[in-house]
């Protein structure tokens, strides 16, 4: 169902204008919006990939949660200028949920989130975004997760401070490369000489060794590399509840030809494995998920493998290698940028909202102690395995 709504925004500014929000709940209604919202996509210069339409219609078919698309229009007979996806989450106790909780669309998926939207209509849309939102009587909280948008403030001045309480905290870090036209003047740019030199011998390696070979996943070798790259990925990690997640979105981008997975082989034994996904709009290279058989440990496989990627992004003419969230130490042997997400909690002031989200602060300060304090022996026998207990659990607790 889509809901049109006239709505008057605020006056922070002059050069407001009315504007018109639909809220999209459907598949088949945001398949009518792909030509739409891939224009607006590509004029954005703050869009990435996790508000491409691409990336939401494989999440939107997963979601745990209740989603929605704001979807926003000068008028009728106007395209849509803008978009913001969210998801409605929340504790069920007995059927109802005591505090109402909106998020951002894509998680926990995705690593970014943010707004999608045309330059021009920058100011008026995202106040007619928190004015509609505001005006919604139901949610006591806004989480907006890992936000990366220059826009933020736009939006949240758009909140006055008698009504809501906001809070802000740093998100996680992101690291990424620009990359240049050629692969060899690269290594010069971004890596040191130790990381120079690491990398042209373990790549040496791999071509002088007659029983290593690089493979690229076909139709008939997908499920066979993503279960390869899966595994690989938990050997490290421990066993993960969104694998399935991951799994299913693997599938999606390699039907829409938008997977990058390659394989490195010893003979007939599988030695590192890294999938990406691609953005051919706005010519970025995301290293999904990467992993690596530890017997391999002095190849120095899991650097081997980013090299070989970025090699290859360079050569189909990518412009920025973005290694997502998260400052791994193996990242920087690459001489990457740094840039940081945000995160927002949005509370209303009203006593509903303030008692909710009081039960709510304390929730999250057990959640968080809990996870401080497995996960310092998350890797030990028993304890690890009611460390993944805990975390699939504490999710489905918060989705319903």
């Amino acid at each position: 169902m889509i809901v049109d709504q006239g709505l008057a925004v605020g006056s922070h500014t002059t050069e407001v204008h009315q504007m018109r929000v639909s809220e999209i709940k459907s598949i088949a209604e945001f398949d009518q919006l792909k030509a739409n919202w891939d224009h607006v996509y590509s004029a954005d210069p703050h869009a990435h990939l996790f508000l491409s339409w691409l990336w939401l219609r494989g999440w939107f078919e997963i979601a745990p949660y209740q989603w929605s698309v704001l979807a926003l229009r000068p008028d009728d007979a106007s395209e849509y200028v803008a978009f913001m996806p969210l998801i409605t989450r929340g504790p069920k106790l007995l059927g109802f949920r005591p505090i109402q909780l909106i998020a951002m669309g894509g998680q926990p998926l995705a690593s970014y989130t943010g707004f999608a939207c045309l330059p021009e209509y920058e100011e008026e849309a995202l106040a007619a975004l928190a004015d509609h939102i505001q005006r919604q009587p139901s949610w006591d909280r806004f989480e907006m997760e890992e936000v990366m948008d220059p826009r933020l403030d736009l939006f949240l001045d758009c909140f006055p401070g008698e009504d809501y309480d906001i809070q802000r905290s740093h998100g996680m870090p992101t690291l990424y490369i620009p990359l240049p036209d050629d692969w060899n003047p690269s290594l010069q740019t971004f890596m040191g000489s130790k990381g120079r030199r690491n990398m042209r011998r373990s790549l040496r390696q791999v071509e002088e060794h007659n029983g290593y070979q690089m493979t690229f996943t076909q139709e008939d070798s997908l499920e066979r590399d993503i279960e390869i790259l899966l595994t690989f990925w938990q050997w490290r990690w421990g066993f993960k509840p969104i694998a399935q997640w991951r799994r299913d979105t693997m599938r999606f981008f390699f039907e829409n030809r938008r997977l990058w997975l390659a394989t490195l082989w010893d003979s007939e034994r599988p030695v590192a494995a890294l999938a990406a996904l691609t953005d051919e709009v706005k010519k970025t290279f995301y290293p999904y998920i990467v992993g690596h058989d530890p017997a391999y440990a002095k190849l120095s496989p899991g650097k081997l493998m980013l090299g070989y990627s970025i090699q290859d992004a360079i050569k189909n003419q990518f412009q920025v290698y973005d290694f997502l969230t998260g400052v791994d130490e193996y990242k920087f042997s690459f001489g990457p940028k740094r840039r940081n997400t945000t995160n927002i909690i949005i509370s209303r002031k009203r006593p509903k909202s303030v008692a909710a989200n009081g039960v709510t602060d304390i929730v999250e300060r057990t959640r968080n102690e809990m996870i401080k304090i497995l996960g310092n022996v998350k890797r030990a026998g028993i304890v690890k395995r009611l460390w993944f207990w805990y975390q699939a659990n504490i999710k489905s607790y918060y989705s319903g």
